[in-house]
This record gives C-alpha cells, sequence and structure tokens, in this order.
C-alpha cells in the first residue's frame, strides 16, 4: 500500500490519472480549475463570396383605386376694386382761318357721246321710214349709230342725245362783250360752227356779279336769236327754251354767246347753249 497522497497527489489508476479530493478520487480529466483569462480575439476570416441573387417574386396585383374625394366647395369671389377717376379732357385747339376760295373756272367741252344702249325693238337703218308718228324712234347706221326720235310739231326729226358748247371768260367782263370758246373769240366770222344740220334748243347762263339788269344774247352768224335775262342779285338765270320751235342751224353756220345791256361788269361768266342733231 502506497504512501498517504495529499490533495495535489496525482495516482495513476487504469491508465487514467486521478486526484484526490478529500476522501475520494476524481478524475483529472474531471477536475475544473478557475477561468483563465480571455485569450485574443482571433483574426477575422476572409468574407465569403456573396451568393447569387434570388429570382424576383412575381408582382403583386394592384389594388382597387380609392374613392376621389368631394371636392371641397369653392370660397368667395373678392369684391371688385372700386375704378379710378377719369382724368379731365384737354382743351380744344382753335381752328385755324379757311383759307378764301379760288375762282370757278371755266367747265370742260361735253364729254363723246357713249355708245348707244341695246337697241331693242328700234329699227335702224341709212333713211328715216315713210310716215312717221310722233314720238317714233329711228338708229342711223350712217351716223354713227345716232338715235332719233320723230317731232310731229315741226316734222323732224332730232337726237334723243341733249348735246352742248359752252363759253365763258375767267375775269371781270364788261359790257357788249363776246365769250369766248376754248379760249378763243367768238363773232360773226369766229367760233365754234356745226359738222352738220342742228336745232338750238335752249341755253342758260351764270356769273358773280350782283347786277340791275344785262343780258345773255345767242347769235347765229353775229345775229342775236334769242336773249337770256339777268338782273338783280340771282347768280345763275337760264332759259332753257329759247323759243317753242328752237333754231335751226345749217352746216357751217357760226355760233356765238355775248353779254350786252349790262348795268355794271360781271365776273366769270359762263354760258352754255344747249342742241340736238337735226336728220332728214
Amino acid at each position: 500500500m502506497s504512501k498517504q497522497a495529499n490533495s495535489s497527489t496525482v495516482v495513476p489508476f487504469s491508465k487514467q490519472f486521478y486526484v484526490k479530493r478529500g476522501h475520494r478520487f476524481v478524475r483529472e480529466s474531471e477536475l475544473v480549475g478557475p477561468q483563465g483569462d480571455r485569450g485574443l480575439t482571433g483574426a477575422t476570416g476572409a468574407t465569403g463570396t456573396i451568393g447569387e441573387a434570388g429570382a424576383v417574386g412575381a408582382a403583386g396585383s394592384t389594388g382597387a383605386a380609392g374613392s376621389t374625394g368631394a371636392t371641397g366647395p369653392t370660397g368667395p369671389t373678392g369684391p371688385t376694386g372700386s375704378t379710378g377717376p377719369t382724368g379731365s379732357t384737354g382743351p380744344t385747339g382753335s381752328t385755324g382761318p379757311t383759307g378764301s376760295t379760288g375762282p370757278t373756272g371755266l367747265t370742260g367741252d361735253s364729254g363723246a357721246s357713249g355708245t348707244a344702249g341695246a337697241d331693242g325693238v328700234v329699227a335702224k337703218g341709212t333713211s328715216f321710214p315713210g310716215s312717221p308718228s310722233g314720238g317714233d324712234q329711228f338708229i342711223r347706221t350712217d351716223h354713227g349709230g345716232e338715235r332719233y326720235q320723230y317731232e310731229s310739231a315741226t316734222t323732224s326729226w332730232l337726237s334723243t342725245d341733249l348735246k352742248q358748247i359752252q363759253f365763258g371768260r375767267r375775269s371781270t367782263t364788261a359790257n357788249n362783250t363776246d365769250l369766248l370758246f376754248s379760249e378763243g373769240n367768238c363773232n360773226a366770222s369766229h367760233g365754234p360752227r356745226f359738222p352738220w344740220t342742228v336745232r338750238v334748243t335752249g341755253a342758260s347762263m351764270a356769273w358773280k356779279t350782283t347786277i340791275t339788269t344785262g343780258a345773255c344774247r345767242v347769235q347765229k352768224n353775229g345775229s342775236t336769236i334769242d336773249s337770256i335775262n339777268m338782273s338783280g342779285s340771282v347768280l345763275y338765270s337760264s332759259n332753257m327754251a329759247l323759243n317753242t320751235t328752237g333754231i335751226d342751224f345749217a352746216i357751217g353756220d357760226y355760233l356765238q354767246c355775248r353779254v350786252e345791256a349790262l348795268t355794271a361788269s360781271i365776273s366769270d361768266p359762263t354760258g352754255v347753249v344747249y342742241y340736238r342733231r337735226k336728220a332728214t
């Protein structure tokens, strides 16, 4: 038998080591000593590779839309601002004086007759029909399409187109003065001459100055055939009918217009003589 062992004696037993603790033996492997100090933390191992991403799951169904909330009430309209005062209108400038009116020029010669309108039922030809009635009309194709009307009182064919010749002066005119035609003097051997037979049917006269009496004489080859009386403050006088039938002028006759029997000079006199072509 061996010596008694103390608490630290290790006794081999069946190839195992036992330690005596008090009155019993304890396997050395069962002995737990006091906890030792914590050892140093070991180095962190390398990060492992990231695994493959998993498949994306199916999208979930969209939820039902929520109901729209009720529209709130419209706010009240603010009050309209007051209109500012209207500015005062500036004063109107004074109107300048009216310029004086220049003298009236002579009226130009009559324009050419327009083309005759549609013939309608009016007959035409180079000679007038026999046994016409008053008011009948006929177109002479050998007279440039001139239209005539039969006047039973004088058994005459007269053109329906009333023509005119104008005379005048652009100045103060004394008594016994011939009026000008196209700026030329008119007398027994000067003035407008007719290329065909005509009938003078009337005349008119206009002037500017107030006179007591006077006359506008219409003359044929220097002889007076009728007059237009001029008097008072009337600035226009006319006598459209020289007489009941008119005065005939032959081809080549001269026509004149002059002022006579004036009590004072007149300004810018103008005379107009009216006539119609006469045909047989």
